[in-house]
Formats: C-alpha cells, structure tokens, sequence
C-alpha cells in the first residue's frame, strides 16, 4: 500500500507541473497578443 500512495504522489507532482507549464504557456500567449493589440493600436494612432 505503502508504495501506491508514494506513485500516487509522484503522479499527482508530475500532474502539476505539466498543469503549471499549461498555464505558464498561456499567460505567455495571452501577454503576446496583448502586446500584439497595443502595438496595432500604437500604430493606429501614430496613422491618425
């Protein structure tokens, strides 16, 4: 039983990080385009 819960940790640590990494990649994306959107809007104003 001893070891169940040992690989049950394990996997639940692994389950974590990659969860951790999924939103890492987001917030990452989410920051690209807002800096994507502030630079057209940058832009827009410079045209005007």
């Amino acid at each position: 039983c001893q070891t169940n819960s040992k690989n049950l940790i394990k996997s639940l640590k692994a389950l974590r990080a990659r969860i951790d990494w999924l939103i890492d990649q987001l917030e990452a994306k989410k920051w690209n385009q807002l800096e994507g959107f502030f630079n057209r809007v940058s832009n827009l104003r410079r045209k005007l």
